[in-house]
């Protein structure tokens, strides 16, 4: 689990729009993958102030290459928030342990007003009761960003779509939530991303409600900014589109979903963003160039159907 240099500049320009101020939450301890420097210019970009800091090489995560600092800086450079990761085991040093399959105590609900989900709920096998917990552990006005993988890669238990965020934040009546596909080449870490925004709608009216897709051939991941209200809950479960009863929440649905269109905001994220980066001809004309996802795993094939 990273802050890539994507999510750097997204968590900062979501602190140049509202100051990430009280308590921090990590899923997981994260690897921070821009330098010093980078950061510093991603901050100059939003005109945010830098405060001092006393930098520390991560030498706990698993990604740490020995020049990274630890997150915990990248977050002291700009805000005064008090930090915390949360993760099963304290294996790369975790303030609190918790397994997330499970609901969280009743002293963590309410405390936390940022909460960044690098990649966790991917290699869980219970992801609905992770995005309850998160959503319980928001205070209201709190925000959480989720990173998570759409497509496939090694190891994962799960990938997801955009529609499993976006109809949980909408049923739950979140303030803001905002969901994108962000497609990158070979590197998740490295890549430049490209975006496309999901709109649940085809139409202005929003008459002609519509299902997320997104091909699974290109490597991609889904992420989610979602802003939580005084009235938010978190128990409600959604229904996919295509089974959900006429009759059943629909009003709260289009209500939320309107509410998210009259304040969309931009994610700046190191990358030329891209009306659809599922561009037909140039999958076609790449197709035979590159090696499919499946061609580079560990499986061993067993038959030809």
């Amino acid at each position: 689990m990273a802050i890539t240099k994507q999510i750097a500049k997204m968590i900062l320009s979501e602190h140049a729009r509202r100051p990430i101020e009280g308590a921090i939450l990590l899923g997981g301890r994260q690897t921070v993958v821009p330098t010093v420097e980078e950061i510093r210019g991603y901050m100059k970009e939003f005109n945010i102030p830098e405060r001092p800091t006393d930098f520390e090489i991560d030498k706990d995560t698993l990604g740490a290459t020995g020049t990274s600092i630890v997150d915990r800086n990248f977050f002291s450079l700009f805000t005064d928030a008090k930090y915390n990761a949360l993760d099963v085991t304290d294996y790369e040093g975790a303030e609190i342990v918790h397994d997330m399959n499970y609901p969280v105590p009743d002293k963590l609900k309410g405390k936390f007003d940022f909460i960044y989900d690098g990649g966790a709920m991917d290699n869980l096998f219970n992801p609905a009761q992770y995005i309850i917990n998160c959503a319980d552990m928001l205070a209201p006005g709190g925000r959480i960003l989720h990173c998570e993988l759409g497509s496939l890669w090694r190891g994962a238990y799960l990938m997801y779509s955009a529609d499993f965020f976006h109809d949980y934040y909408a049923l739950n009546q979140f303030k803001d939530c905002y969901v994108y596909y962000a497609r990158f080449k070979y590197s998740m870490l490295m890549d430049h991303w490209r975006l496309s925004l999901i709109k649940p709608f085809k139409d202005a009216a929003m008459q002609n409600h519509r299902r997320s897709w997104v091909s699974s051939m290109w490597p991609h991941v889904v992420l989610v900014l979602a802003e939580k209200g005084e009235d938010s809950t978190s128990q409600k479960m959604p229904i996919q589109l295509t089974y959900r009863p006429k009759d059943k929440d629909w009003d709260v649905y289009i209500e939320s979903y309107r509410r998210f269109a009259k304040n969309p905001r931009q994610p700046a994220t190191y990358g030329k963003p891209t009306r659809s980066p599922f561009n037909l001809k140039a999958r076609l004309k790449s197709f035979y160039k590159r090696p499919l996802p499946w061609t580079r795993s560990n499986t061993t094939p067993v038959q030809k159907l």
